[in-house]
């Protein structure tokens, strides 16, 4: 059901809002409040920060129904989510020594000491070497898969922090041909990420 108004001031009018008939025997005034109650009780509810969706609605009891059920979702924060799922991409700065060999392929493991950054698990780490030409060539070594400090795995080590060095396992992708100690790295090489 429906009904057509035709007045002046109408752009101030919310539309949904309750339609009051003013008697002989009523007050315009307090009508007025009445009304206006409503309108005030709706935009109290509403968080005006700035932050979040904004909503929209053809009237006012859906603008209502619309807002509560906003409130009682569980709408996850997105920009956790992004940062989360960007996380394993991420690749910290870190320059390694090569102190110790444990195993020279197929899983290289090796004892590094760290001189900068932050070494982390999922780490790519790769060498630089001369070539022929004397152009700076990078061998990719492949990912850290794990780190032990003392026997006792550790998912991050900062410079300085292990005082004995740390026992990395590097794996090799699968796409890659396998890097040996000895053939494309020696422990003269500094590990850089990647």
């Amino acid at each position: 059901m429906g009904i057509k108004v035709c007045a002046t001031d109408l752009e101030k009018a919310v539309a949904g809002s309750r339609l009051l008939v003013v008697g002989p025997d009523d007050d315009e005034e307090e009508m007025k409040d009445e009304i206006m109650s409503d309108l005030q009780d709706l935009m109290s509810s509403v968080d005006k920060s700035g932050q979040g969706v904004c909503v929209q609605a053809s009237t006012l009891g859906s603008l209502e129904a619309l807002l509560e059920f906003l409130r009682t979702s569980k709408i996850p924060d997105i920009e956790e989510q992004k940062r989360q799922d960007s996380a394993p991409q991420a690749v910290f700065p870190c320059v390694c020594k090569i102190i110790a060999i444990i195993n020279k392929k197929d899983p290289i493991i090796v004892g590094v000491e760290v001189q900068e950054g932050t070494l982390r698990i999922g780490t790519p780490l790769a060498v630089v070497k001369p070539s022929p030409t004397g152009e700076r060539q990078v061998v990719p070594l492949g990912k850290i898969s794990s780190m032990e400090i003392n026997r006792k795995a550790v998912e991050v080590v900062k410079k300085g922090q292990s005082g004995g060095g740390v026992a990395v396992k590097i794996e090799g992708s699968s796409y890659e041909s396998s890097r040996v100690y000895g053939r494309h790295f020696d422990d003269s090489d500094l590990l850089y990420s990647r």
